[in-house]
């Protein structure tokens, strides 16, 4: 039996190789495209070859054009998802050829948190182990110079394993733990500030009750730290998109705050009593979905109508819709929301990702 990472790899490095030397990609047969269902996931059983996710930020004075992108790739892929803007866009594709597909990634910028899956090879039980098990080690921080002191370095508070391997993979450079009921002190904050050999500093917190902390370490370090007023991870992701590690970190507060705003997000919990939100009554172990401000958007006993009600109330236009799943939540439940998902918004890709965030069964981002 071939190993389907090794398999995938070769592919990549061959690739490359083509790239760097001039070659054209030599390509198999084509196949008859299978019928694009409207959940991402329902392709993980399709047998469609290779899955290639990766980040590209836009090389200087080279903006990248999001539709070109999309029409390049839905001629050699299907599937195709390009979410982002000019400065950093985030590409999934399932194609046969990912190395022409990395190849052409190649030549819009920097690539990073590059992926590829075999979806041929790949098992169930695999993907729920690959989905829990994140690199912890040997990340770049973002703006790293030669001598190892860093211009500009990012510190973010995160709530599960998932997330904070996420926040690792985009480049920053200290991940604090913490998140609902459980939210770091402004000594913790300022510990980590303190830690970090760079110039200036910004704060993603991550979570509403952590702004006013993160607010008080920015006036008592001793270099400047800008806070950028996050109020869940997914908005922290869609931050980071808009990182320019050129700037400093006040210009780059502002882009990244609007950045994170753009997001629509939705946390999914259950109620651990009986209590009023928002002038409306909800009954103990009812599922609860609240907005990034705690605000209420539906509740049910019944937990995926309480979601789908909460999804289809969001406001129009989103491309993405991902669910990180976390505490009380397995690979396999969260695949079948959202395929629920995709029937419910026809045309959105849903995909799912591991969190590990405690007491949030879910947190789901639409961009």
């Amino acid at each position: 039996m071939v190993d389907a990472g090794g398999q995938g790899l070769y592919r990549l490095f061959e690739g490359a190789l083509r790239h760097v030397v001039g070659q054209a990609v030599v390509r198999a047969e084509a196949r008859a495209p299978a019928a694009r269902a409207s959940a991402l996931v329902a392709h993980a059983d399709d047998g469609f070859g290779y899955e290639t996710m990766f980040l590209v930020q836009a090389a200087v004075n080279a903006p990248l054009d999001p539709d070109a992108v999309r029409r390049h790739l839905e001629s050699i892929g299907e599937s195709v998802l390009v979410a982002g803007d000019p400065r950093a866009l985030k590409i999934h594709v399932h194609s046969e050829h990912p190395d022409e597909v990395i190849g052409y990634g190649l030549t819009l910028g920097a690539l990073s948190r590059i992926s590829v899956e075999n979806l041929d090879n790949q098992a169930r039980d695999m993907r729920e182990t690959r989905a829990a098990a994140f690199t912890r080690d040997g990340d770049v921080p973002v703006g790293a110079s030669s001598n190892g002191t860093l211009p500009l370095a990012v510190v973010a508070v995160a709530a599960g394993d998932g997330l904070a391997a996420i926040f690792r993979d985009f480049g920053v450079a200290s991940v604090v733990r913490g998140g609902q009921s459980a939210n770091p002190s402004t000594g913790e904050l300022l510990d980590a500030v303190k830690a970090l050999d760079a110039r200036e500093i910004l704060l993603l917190p991550n979570n509403p009750n952590i702004v006013l902390a993160a607010r008080q370490v920015a006036s008592m370090a001793d270099r400047p730290v800008a806070v950028v007023p996050t109020r869940n991870a997914a908005e922290g992701f869609a931050a980071l998109l808009a990182l320019d590690p050129a700037g400093d970190a006040a210009t780059n507060a502002a882009a990244m705050t609007t950045a994170g705003r753009a997001v629509q997000s939705l946390v999914v919990t259950e109620a651990v009593r009986d209590a009023t939100i928002g002038g409306r009554k909800v009954k103990r172990g009812e599922t609860i979905v609240l907005d990034p401000d705690d605000g209420l958007i539906a509740s049910d006993g019944d937990r995926e109508r309480a979601i789908l009600a909460a999804v289809v109330r969001l406001a129009p236009g989103f491309e993405l819709l991902t669910v990180y799943y976390g505490d009380g939540a397995d690979l396999a439940e969260t695949e079948s929301l959202a395929r629920r998902i995709g029937a419910a918004v026809p045309g959105t890709e849903v995909e799912v990702v591991h969190g590990g965030q405690p007491h949030q069964r879910y947190l789901i981002a639409a961009e």
